[in-house]
C-alpha cells in the first residue's frame, strides 16, 4: 500500500522533495564555499592589521605636555616629587610629559599666555592671580 499526499499522487510528493533536496544542498554548498574562504579572511584581515600597525606613527611622537611647578621647595626635591606624577600622566596619555620649573611667581601668567606651559601647580593666591588676569578656571 503507497501513501498519497494530498490527493496529488506518490509522484508529485516525490518530486517536491527532490526540489526540496536540490535546495537544501544549494545551499550547504554555498555554506561550505564560505567556509573555505573562512581562514583566506582571517588571515587578509591579520595582515592588513598588522601593516596598518606597522605604518602607524608611534603614541610617543605626540608634542610634550608641559607642567610648570611654581619654587616651592628645593628644585631637586620638587622634581623628584612630582616625577612620579609625570610618568603616571606619560603613562596614560601616550605622550611625553616635561616638568618645567619657574624662576619665579611672575612668569607664570607670562609663561600661560605664551603657552610655554599645558598644565601648572599652584597655589591659591596665583590660582586668583590667573583667574583674575587670565580668565583661567580650574
Amino acid at each position: 500500500m503507497t501513501k498519497r499526499g494530498c490527493g496529488n499522487g506518490p509522484r508529485a510528493t516525490t518530486n517536491k522533495n527532490r526540489a526540496m533536496m536540490r535546495k537544501t544542498s544549494q545551499t550547504s554548498t554555498g555554506w561550505r564555499h564560505l567556509m573555505r574562504r573562512e581562514p583566506f579572511c582571517v588571515v587578509l584581515f591579520s595582515l592588513l592589521t598588522l601593516l596598518l600597525l606597522l605604518t602607524s606613527p608611534p603614541r610617543l611622537s605626540a608634542a610634550p605636555l608641559t607642567i610648570g611647578l611654581l619654587p616651592e621647595m628645593n628644585v631637586f626635591q620638587q622634581m623628584k616629587r612630582y616625577q612620579p606624577l609625570a610618568e603616571y600622566i606619560e603613562k596614560q596619555l601616550g605622550a611625553p610629559v616635561r616638568l618645567q620649573m619657574v624662576s619665579r611667581y611672575g612668569n607664570i601668567t607670562e609663561n600661560i599666555k605664551k603657552k610655554r606651559v599645558d598644565a601648572i601647580f599652584i597655589g591659591s593666591f596665583t590660582g586668583a592671580l590667573c583667574i583674575t588676569q587670565l580668565n583661567l578656571h580650574p
